[in-house]
Parts: structure tokens; sequence; C-alpha cells
């Protein structure tokens, strides 16, 4: 799980893996969660790493990044700047990672606040044209898409050229 700080990360994350939403933020710096689910008939143990959105851990990002084999990056509606800061990270992924194209989402989320929206669907997907990722409107508090997301983004993963890893062919770590 990757975005700028206070775009829903954690929420997303704890809504998928513990089905509640958290309504006090409390700034993460790293955590990992695990679930099990079954995507198209098979199933897939998922490492979901909830990542600091905090630009003064960004080496320990740097660090996680290279480990992922999937990205959900996460921006709010709310905050026009966060889909930005969400395109930079994409660049530092494929920077990072040395490929232009990899299993990812943008999960553009808060979508339960529409009065506080500060972004079209048009503006966002005009923005996200040439990134070559996936895209979800979600809301960790409605649980709007969140099992979709990850879903999709194991289908990916699935799809995603292989290369030799230690991690087994039947795990998929998330961030």
């Amino acid at each position: 799980m990757l975005g700028a700080g206070g775009v829903g990360k954690t929420s997303i994350t704890v809504q998928f893996t513990q089905s509640t939403f958290q309504t006090v933020y409390d700034p993460t710096i790293l955590e990992t969660y695990h679930k099990r689910i079954v995507v198209d008939g098979v199933p897939v143990a998922i490492d979901v790493v909830d990542t600091a959105g905090q630009e003064e851990y960004t080496l320990l990002s740097d660090h996680t990044i290279r480990g992922g084999d999937a990205y959900v990056v996460v921006f709010s509606i709310t905050d026009a700047d966060s889909l930005e800061e969400a395109k930079s990270i994409i660049n530092q992924v494929k920077r990072i990672k040395e490929f232009e194209s990899f299993p990812c989402i943008m999960a553009a989320n808060k979508a339960d606040l529409q009065h506080e929206r500060e972004l079209t669907n048009e503006e966002i997907l005009n923005s996200l044209r040439d990134l070559d990722v996936g895209y979800l409107e979600t809301s960790a508090k409605n649980r709007l898409n969140i099992e979709e997301c990850f879903c999709e983004l194991t289908r990916q993963a699935r799809r995603a050229p292989k290369k030799i890893e230690k991690v087994p062919s039947h795990c998929c770590v998330l961030l």
C-alpha cells in the first residue's frame, strides 16, 4: 500500500483484512497484514505491507518497494494533490523495479465523501491514461471495491511475467 499520508491506505488494508473501519487516524510507519482469499477459484495467501505516507520514511519505502510483487497506490478524491503524489509514486516504483509495467491498482479512496470531492472521474482517468495501471474508486468506510481491488491486483500479479523469486508462487506480497 503506497500513497500520501492520510489518503486511507491503512483504512483500506484494515477493511480488507479485518472487515472493520477505523474512525481514528493513527499514522503508520510500516505494518504487515495477512489474509487468505480465493480468486477465480484459486486460493491465495496475501501479505499486505501498509507503508508510511510521510516524506521522512521515503528510504524505508524504497526498500519496501523492491520486495513487492504488486502495488495498490492510494489517493483521495478529496485531495487533488494526492493524485499528483500517487503518479509520482508510480514513477518511483518504475525506477526502483526497473520495469515500465507491473501489477498495480490506483485506488481513488474516500468515495463516500462526494460532497468534498476535488477530482472528477474524467480528471482522474485523463491523468492516469499513460500510466498503464488499473483504477478503482474505493471507500474504506463503506467497503466499496475493497475486495475487488485486491482480487484484481491478484489477477494482474498472476498474468505478470515471472522472475525467479524466493516467494512461493501461491503467495503474493501486495504493497
